[in-house]
């Protein structure tokens, strides 16, 4: 518990590094939460941020305290910059460990309001190697609701087209649909990931409505709160 402590005291102490809101700025949809995504025992930190527009769009940032200890580093990803992101933000996620590679995969989705009636969402795998964030798509799929006059998306009767997709944009049928389930085997296990996300949007201590001037203590407090959420169990 005393490295943890030390641990947390270097993510609060780089907080100008990931608090990326400037003065002003809105704290909707802006939420971080404390892991230990690849069991390094070197704390990670996943921030995300979630715009409204013409549909939900995350922005996310991966942190890991460096490998002597002494700094936060944030992590590289292979995303082109302006691409949509998995949405962070639920309490619970698929996983998976793979005791061959000892890798752990975390298995989250993107969900993007197309147009009234229409969205997609793309399934992502997740894992940390090399110090790189790496996110591999597994599939999508395309949801198209078809309204009688007068219904809304919520009547029952409202009919949904589903059209599902694998990794390279190809039509496939729904059992043909790549799940983390396809990668169960005798090397990779499947479980849930626990999180526990601070919304900065409902930080009570917040001074006038900024977070960000938090006192060096509540930032640890919160943080620690969070690093406790975290766990992983296996079927």
């Amino acid at each position: 518990q005393e490295e943890i402590n030390r641990q947390l005291q270097i993510l609060a102490e780089n907080k100008d590094q990931w608090v990326t809101l400037g003065e002003g700025a809105s704290t909707e949809g802006y939420k971080y939460a404390v892991a230990d995504l690849n069991h390094n025992s070197r704390l990670d930190l996943i921030v995300t941020s979630c715009m409204q527009g013409t549909g939900l769009y995350s922005v996310n940032a991966y942190y890991e305290v460096s490998e002597d200890g002494k700094n936060l580093v944030k992590l590289r990803d292979d995303l082109e910059e302006g691409t949509s992101q998995p949405d962070w933000g639920n309490s619970q996620y698929v996983c998976s460990y793979d005791t061959e590679s000892k890798k752990y995969t975390y298995y989250v989705n993107d969900t993007l309001l197309v147009s009234q009636g229409e969205y997609a969402m793309t399934d992502y795998a997740l894992s940390i190697e090399d110090d790189k964030i790496k996110q591999t798509i597994l599939g999508s799929l395309d949801v198209v609701e078809s309204l009688d006059q007068g219904a809304t998306a919520s009547d029952a009767d409202a009919e949904q087209k589903v059209t599902f997709y694998d990794a390279k944009g190809n039509e496939i049928d729904q059992d043909d649909y790549q799940s983390y389930e396809s990668f169960r085997s005798e090397t990779v296990s499947i479980g849930e990931a626990f999180f526990y996300w601070v919304d900065a949007s409902k930080c009570p201590e917040a001074v006038e409505g900024d977070f960000t001037k938090l006192t060096q203590d509540q930032w640890v407090s919160y943080l620690a709160l969070s690093a406790s959420g975290f766990s992983v169990s296996f079927r």
